[in-house]
């Protein structure tokens, strides 16, 4: 690397190992030679342009993670406009929050997501937000009400969709 003026940036380094015994070699490595700066810690998987991909548990475990982020920020907005201005809140967690968690809906296996329990937790967080909101109890998913609920705006729902249902379709 001198040789061609090149510096190692430790911080934005990663070695990226396929097997078993590649890994225990390299920690082994890492914690013999501690003068080289590279943190021992060993994940077990990596994100690609923001989706996780690695191990099972690696996965599910980061889009859980981004569930809760999405659910921390409807609670955020519910707490700070609160009931006075119920309708603001409804339409900010219905226009934006609701589909913040679309991206990795996309771009990630059905098994993961429903694996993690990500959609699940969002559609009843967001369910809950909605009842919140409108000051009313929407019955429990799978009923009459809760169909009108999905149901487009133009025909007389309030378009509130469930990331389950269109979990295969995304």
């Amino acid at each position: 690397f001198a040789r061609l003026k090149l510096a190692v940036h430790k911080t934005k380094t990663k070695v990226v190992v396929q097997d078993e015994a590649s890994k225990v070699a390299v920690v082994e490595w890492v914690r013999h030679n501690p003068g080289a700066g590279l943190d021992p810690s060993i994940q077990d998987g990596a994100e690609c342009y923001g989706v996780p991909i690695g191990t099972e548990a690696y996965v599910h475990a980061k889009l859980l993670a981004k569930a809760q982020e999405v659910v921390a920020q409807a609670d955020r907005v519910l707490d700070m406009l609160g009931p006075d201005h119920a309708h603001a809140a409804w339409q900010v967690v219905k226009h934006s929050t609701a589909h913040q968690f679309l991206y990795w809906l996309m771009l990630s296996y059905p098994s993961d997501i429903v694996g993690s329990g990500a959609a699940a937790l969002l559609d009843d967080r967001l369910w809950r937000a909605a009842e919140q909101c409108l000051g009313l109890t929407l019955g429990t998913p799978g009923s009459v009400a809760a169909a009108r609920v999905r149901l487009p705006v133009k025909y007389g729902g309030l378009g509130f969709r469930s990331h389950m249902d269109f979990l295969y379709s995304a």
